[in-house]
């Protein structure tokens, strides 16, 4: 499993056991898994820096 994998699991399990369960419970869920991800890929091994920016182009639909 890739590390930014792992950041965006223990993000997420963070944020369930620090805010409980509900609506908003499950945005601030979401938002804690993607800064997880977002820092777990950055911090990460050049692959996986490699591998979140291609994610980010191919969002921001700037493809080559």
């Amino acid at each position: 499993m890739k590390r930014s994998y792992w950041g965006f699991i223990a993000g997420a399990a963070l944020a369930a056991i620090w805010i409980g369960f509900g609506f908003v419970s499950l945005i601030l869920i979401l938002i804690a898994g993607l800064i997880g991800y977002i820092a777990a890929s950055l911090t990460g091994s050049k692959d996986d820096l490699e591998g979140f920016r291609a994610q980010v182009n191919r969002v921001l639909r700037q493809d080559k």
